[in-house]
């Protein structure tokens, strides 16, 4: 078979699979294409040539993100991926869940019209301004809703394997939704998650970039398998990558890193409490961020919810309902600021949008 038909046979595999997992509920939103103004690259990653970027509808004039895959010479395997992430985005309705508004095939491109997150992703903060990590008051606002989330997923029996920082969008109110669904398992639906959580023993596939967040016990890929359980260690690894600027294990080989989960050596949180014993720090992370950690103090919840997150045995870890509890969170019930003072100076797309429409209406004014 030639690779033309292999990617028309591919594409039309996926349209089914986008239209059978469509939300059986009325759509503001057209399946074609040219009804969208294509505007800013916003997002880009290497997994099936994945772009997202800021968009208008053009009957409306609403704004949203479209992100877009591209089919040509990718594996079944990262087929089976996209359609994984459509089915869950379409049937997922939740606050704190990232959900499609619609998908459809265009050529040999895979589109979802999705709300645009104004500030992006919790990584996008970090690389923008943030580089030595979030402020203490960001996070708390990040790991209530993203705890809601995953509440959420877990009560559907869906265990989502790819909690991290880059799967956070935060929108310009500072609510957060959680995306990355392509390596989501969902269990059986007559599962019972009141009772005890039942094990799986898949491991995610392609998730190779993901292996600094996953869990010991899914690492281990034993008999004993592992549950929703490993979602909270990927929090707890989550947590250090937003409070120091990068995820645990960035420069040490994938063995030692299974050695450190094993011996529960669990990452810490860097500030003044801990910075002169941090011997996990390399050369250029320490010229370039020690000023930064050592001026600055965490408050001793959040290193004891990372070190709860972190927990070895996954029963002896807490879930979600525990962790929204815990005095981390207990005491941030309300916002003291607008989100927008929290990570000033950062900006929101859709005003960088709106400036940008204003400086193009200035330059044609003169012109004329």
């Amino acid at each position: 078979m030639n690779p033309v038909t292999q990617d028309k046979e591919k594409i039309t595999k996926c349209f089914m699979f986008s239209v059978t997992a469509e939300k059986k509920k009325p759509t503001y939103f057209t399946t074609q294409l040219s009804d969208y103004k294509t505007g800013s690259l916003i997002g880009k990653s290497s997994f099936a040539s994945t772009c997202v970027y800021t968009g208008q509808f053009r009957m409306t004039n609403k704004i949203v993100a479209i992100k877009r895959y591209n089919l040509n010479n990718i594996s079944t395997e990262e087929i089976n991926l996209i359609q994984r992430e459509i089915i869950m985005m379409n049937q997922l309705t939740n606050p704190f869940i990232m959900s499609s508004l619609v998908s459809f095939v265009a050529g040999c491109e895979v589109i979802l019209i999705l709300p645009l997150m104004e500030y992006g992703s919790c990584s996008d903060l970090i690389k923008k301004h943030f580089f030595s990590g979030l402020p203490e008051s960001v996070i708390k606002i990040v790991l209530k809703d993203v705890l809601k989330g995953m509440e959420f997923i877990h009560k559907k029996g869906i265990i989502h394997r790819s909690v991290r920082a880059s799967h956070i969008l935060i929108g310009s109110d500072g609510c957060t939704r959680l995306t990355g669904f392509r390596y989501a398992y969902c269990k059986k639906s007559n599962d019972n998650y009141t009772n005890k959580p039942r094990q799986i023993f898949e491991f995610p596939q392609n998730s190779e970039s993901n292996l600094n967040w996953v869990s010991p016990e899914v690492l281990k890929q034993n008999m004993c398998g592992y549950n929703e359980k490993s979602d909270i260690y990927s929090l707890g690894i989550t947590v250090c990558e937003l409070a120091n600027g990068f995820p645990p294990y960035i420069n040490i080989r994938s063995t030692m890193m299974l050695m450190d989960k094993l011996n529960n050596k669990i990452p810490l949180i860097y500030d003044s409490s801990n910075i002169n014993n941090a011997d996990d720090l390399n050369e250029d992370i320490i010229k370039a961020f020690s000023s930064s950690y050592s001026n600055r103090k965490f408050c001793e919840h959040l290193h004891s919810f990372k070190n709860l997150c972190c927990t070895l045995n996954p029963e002896e870890r807490p879930n979600e309902i525990m962790l929204l509890n815990h005095p981390l969170l207990k005491k941030s019930r309300s916002r003291k600021k607008p989100f927008s003072e929290l990570v000033f100076p950062i900006t929101p797309i859709k005003e960088e949008i709106n400036v940008k429409k204003s400086q193009n209406k200035k330059m044609e004014r003169e012109k004329t």
